[in-house]
């Protein structure tokens, strides 16, 4: 095998359809989870036809420990080559600003922010060469009610990726991000409104449909692929034109 292709969140949803996309037999797939272990262990066999070697790691974004212990530090002993890391994971409180704890505002800006940076960072020296591709959202450049906290998060999370583009660019390592329109999957259906934003979204989309996870999967195909060699610190638009829209 020829490297490693890291996925965080890549057991379910948006994650799951990224790792299927970017699965060949030369790869060694690495995906992180949080909780749900039988998910992790359903995605590890359905993929292992299509990839060189499936691996599941339990691992808290939160947490520089765990990152470190599960993540970070096997990775850099083994030495391998790492040609994607995609920071999907997500986690946050659909909660307005005003209503928010202080432990729900640090646990979505953890997840959504410190587990990017911190894999990025530390894992530069095995990505010379390689691509990162940040998943934002559409929350980091419109109001969405009770999706503020992960909003900003996510806002921040492609500054970061223009920072980092622009720091890693001598080590060879791209760094860019997709920002992905309203997609329906479980994350929508615990939003309070996420129905009537399903319909609302599907009513008004220029393209006439929702995002799916294979779009999405897609573009991070796409930017951590060769034809976009000398894209660095861009965000990706994939929302079927909503943000064209006043």
């Amino acid at each position: 095998m020829t490297g490693v292709v890291l996925v965080t969140g890549g057991t379910r949803g948006l994650g799951l359809a990224v790792a299927r996309r970017l699965a060949a037999p030369d790869v060694h797939l690495v995906l992180t989870y949080l909780l749900n272990h039988e998910a992790a262990h359903e995605a590890q066999a359905a993929l292992g036809a299509c990839a060189g070697k499936v691996t599941v790691v339990q691992a808290d974004a939160r947490d520089p420990s765990a990152l470190n212990a599960a993540i970070i530090g096997p990775l850099l002993s083994g030495g391998v080559p790492v040609r994607v890391l995609v920071n999907s994971a997500a986690l946050g409180a659909f909660r307005d600003l005003t209503a928010l704890s202080v432990r729900h505002w640090d646990l979505t800006l953890d997840t959504c922010l410190k587990g990017p940076w911190l894999l990025t960072t530390r894992l530069a020296p095995l990505l010379a060469g390689g691509a990162v591709v940040n998943v934002s959202s559409t929350g980091a450049v419109r109001t969405v009610p009770h999706y503020g906290a992960i909003g900003v998060a996510k806002a921040a999370l492609e500054h970061l990726t223009r920072c980092l583009a622009a720091e890693l660019a001598a080590q060879g390592v791209r760094v860019n991000a997709v920002r992905s329109g309203v997609l329906a999957t479980s994350a929508l259906d615990s939003h309070p409104e996420g129905r009537a934003l399903r319909r609302e979204t599907a009513r008004r989309v220029p393209a006439g449909r929702l995002v799916t996870v294979e779009d999405v999967a897609d573009a991070v195909a796409f930017l951590a692929g060769p034809a976009s060699l000398m894209i660095r610190g861009q965000t990706l638009v994939v929302d079927g034109g909503l943000e064209l829209l006043a």
